[in-house]
């Protein structure tokens, strides 16, 4: 508690002799954040305290873990002139400091986020839909520092290790990321085979099923690609947006019309066969279908959105197998339609399982990975060559790929 108080003092002579409306986020985290953070028990020259983490959502000033790959924690700070309640403008939508904090945190699994000007402190549990309600405890102002050491002390590294914070969790109103992502594709699949079959009825059921995925697998391509920087940022949004400005009749004009340039366009620059004519493209399906879905993967109002420069390979690798291991069958009763339902025998008969992440580290690294610590220099790992006659998701040939890369560099700079 020492330390903490003299950590106050040192911010009241600062204040006193300063004008804080100067003084910009990053010498608050340094000067006052990261000590705070040293006098909760957190090593910041360690792999304990993360600076500028990546995540779904955007980037964390800091990530702070006591163990796992990943932090447990998420810290969002800002300068002493901003308030805590204050909000950035993201897609035209007002996001709250807080909504994004907890975003960031949510978006990597991890149950706690912390909100901070040091003047101020709140304390966020994730898996809540409001900010108002994960809050744990009223905010934190800095003069209660001392007077709340027992709430502040939740913070700290040895209540993150011990468990202690878990014992403040409030009521979860939602699911952690990847099962909110496999979600959001189950019923984005189901939402376009429901449109397509209702708006074109004579379609057999196989090429509503094809149609359905490709428009689909196009999507999250596309919102892969902007996210890695490989085509414009939220090129796909912003075409969207486009169309609802110019198209006069969107009921004549409608939105998968201009998807169907935009996937021709793709189709000359990356010539693949996702992208190659299909009929998906002259079908009729509802302009407030593609709103909805991406809604979703950008987020709006109530959703988060996904970064997908950010989403774990094993996430979209689950999803994959969960696609090729479904088939599409007739309702049955008065409601009409098809659904989505999962077929065990298919996944038996194909061999449809998807391999967990450190599974695949493991087996690659103790394979491959001896073969290229033979490797004399990096041409010869360039002239080694590999062959998956089983991709499936990819998830063996990415794993692979990362150990290639790995190696080459490892040469190149020794």
């Amino acid at each position: 508690m020492k330390k903490i108080e003299q950590l106050v003092r040192e911010y009241r002579n600062f204040a006193a002799s300063h004008d804080e409306a100067a003084i910009n986020e990053e010498r608050v985290k340094i000067a006052f954040i990261v000590p705070l953070l040293e006098a909760l028990g957190w090593n910041m020259r360690t792999d304990e305290v993360l600076p500028e983490q990546r995540t779904l959502a955007g980037e964390a000033d800091f990530g702070l873990r006591v163990y796992g790959a990943t932090p447990q924690v998420y810290v969002e700070c800002k300068p002493f002139r901003e308030s805590l309640d204050g909000y950035r403008v993201e897609r035209g939508r007002q996001v709250s400091y807080a909504e994004k904090a907890i975003q960031y945190a949510w978006s990597m699994k991890a149950n706690w986020a912390i909100l901070t000007n040091f003047k101020k402190l709140r304390l966020y549990y994730t898996l809540v839909k409001k900010p108002s309600e994960g809050l744990v405890f009223p905010e934190i102002s800095f003069e209660e520092y001392t007077s709340k050491f027992d709430e502040l002390w939740l913070l700290s590294k040895d209540s993150i290790a011990s468990g202690a914070i878990e014992t403040y969790r409030k009521k979860a109103t939602r699911n952690y990321v990847d099962e909110e992502f496999l979600r959001d594709l189950i019923e984005c699949r189901q939402m376009l085979l429901d449109n397509i079959r209702g708006n074109n009825p004579t379609l057999p059921p196989d090429d509503v099923n094809e149609s359905a995925q490709r428009i689909l697998d196009r999507i999250i391509f596309v919102r892969c690609c902007e996210d890695r920087g490989i085509v414009p940022a939220e090129m796909l949004w912003k075409h969207y947006l486009h169309w609802q400005e110019v198209a006069i009749d969107k009921t004549v004009r409608t939105f998968m019309m201009d998807l169907k340039n935009m996937f021709r366009d793709i189709d000359r620059v990356y010539n693949g066969k996702l992208f190659e004519p299909h009929l998906c493209e002259d079908l009729r399906i509802d302009n407030s279908v593609f709103q909805d879905m991406l809604e979703r993967l950008y987020g709006d109002g109530t959703r988060t959105g996904y970064r997908f420069d950010a989403v774990p390979i094993n996430v979209l690798g689950q999803a994959y197998e969960l696609y090729i291991g479904s088939v599409i069958v007739e309702k049955t009763g008065v409601a009409k339609g098809v659904e989505i339902v999962e077929d065990y025998k298919k996944r038996q008969e194909h061999g449809i399982y998807y391999t967990p992440a450190f599974v695949t580290h493991f087996i690659v690294r103790q394979t491959l990975g001896e073969t290229l610590k033979k490797r004399g220099n990096g041409d010869e790992v360039l002239r080694l060559k590999l062959l998956d006659q089983a991709a499936g998701s990819g998830s063996f040939l990415i794993e692979a790929f990362d150990q290639f890369r790995e190696a080459y560099r490892a040469y190149k700079t020794s």
